[in-house]
């Protein structure tokens, strides 16, 4: 019960760390879940402050990288694709693929047509497309987002003792 109590402590950010580590004002995160796509916990003490966890500041991360690119609204149709077709919504374990304004999404699971390459899939695009220079980038989430919130943490954080923040990951 310690142990469990002890975890879930440490798995919990106020929106200010929340903030400092994701680079997000408060008010963006206070929008991101206004159109539900993050959904932070809330401990019945009367405060009803919102915590997030380790896995949200990295889809929050996910989320911020994505938005360089693309629109919020953009964002959102990624994320309502994945959910419609039965896909884990986490953006932040997922490599995903922009070409101007359509987004891919590289699936590595093996698929009905090739047990050896992975599927590549259109989570988002325009229903007419124009003729225009498409930029490639391809977002890793995971890895990057990973070892930049390592990085910010270690150097940004005056609240969290490091050595705890290390047994998160």
């Amino acid at each position: 019960m310690v142990m469990e109590k002890a975890n879930w402590l440490i798995n919990r950010f106020t929106r200010q760390e929340t903030a400092r580590l994701t680079g997000c004002t408060p008010s963006h995160l206070a929008y991101l879940e206004k159109v539900g796509l993050i959904t932070p916990h809330r401990v019945k003490d009367g405060s009803r402050q919102p915590f997030f966890s380790w896995d949200q500041l990295l889809e929050i991360r996910a989320i911020k990288s994505l938005r360089q690119r693309l629109s919020l609204q953009s964002v959102r149709k990624i994320v309502n694709f994945f959910t419609q077709h039965g896909y884990s919504y986490s953006l932040r374990d997922k490599q995903i693929v922009v070409v101007g304004y359509e987004a891919f999404w590289i699936n590595p699971e093996p698929s009905e047509f090739s047990s050896v390459f992975p599927s590549v899939i259109q989570v988002m695009g325009r229903e007419e497309p124009q003729i225009s220079q498409y930029h490639f980038i391809t977002l890793s989430l995971s890895t990057s987002i990973r070892r930049e919130m390592w990085r910010l943490a270690h150097n940004r954080s005056n609240v969290i003792e490091l050595e705890q923040f290390r047994d998160r990951g």
